[in-house]
């Protein structure tokens, strides 16, 4: 089955879940300790459909822990650990795997786009200049500390001639 996230881990959900529920007889795992485990589960699971892979690798963690923790109280038999234990490292592997494909999936589609768009600008015509970019450029500020400096005066022009120098008598 096939979730929002492209997480087709439900098979093996199922077989955790079943093993902390256990089948009768003796509890191989005490039932406040396997309902906790299933909670835990659900929201690896529910994560991992949402394609939330840091709450899944978290929640995968958590498990393990508890699952320690469990271990540790003397709340869960040896065959029964053992079976979680294998249920839970099927889970964290298809989490892996789904996650390495999302991934490459949106890698994948972020190189289509950037082609598409490098296709799109290599045949767009070439742009024509409009009447903006050809103009001339603004006239520089006149004034003090504008960094300009006036034209130089061409002679001839309506300026006055320098002034001759006067003989001496």
């Amino acid at each position: 089955m096939r979730r929002r996230g492209g997480v087709a881990i439900l098979p093996v959900v199922l077989v955790l879940v079943l093993s902390l529920a256990g089948c009768g007889g003796r509890a191989a795992l005490d039932p406040d300790r396997a309902a906790t485990l299933q909670d835990q589960v659900l929201t690896v699971t529910s994560a991992a459909a949402a394609g939330d892979w840091d709450a899944a690798d978290a929640g995968i963690a958590a498990l393990r822990l508890q699952l320690e923790s469990a271990r540790a109280a003397g709340d869960v038999s040896r065959t029964r650990l053992h079976e979680i234990d294998q249920a839970l490292a099927r889970v964290a592997s298809d989490v892996a795997a789904e996650r390495a494909r999302a991934e490459a999936a949106r890698a994948a589609a972020e190189l289509a786009a950037a082609a598409r768009t490098a296709a799109a600008l290599a045949t767009a015509p070439p742009s024509t200049p409009t009447s903006a970019s050809t103009s001339a450029p603004p006239a520089a500020t006149k004034g003090p500390g504008s960094g300009s400096r006036p034209p130089a005066a061409k002679p001839g022009r309506g300026d006055p001639k320098p002034p001759k120098p006067k003989k001496d008598h």
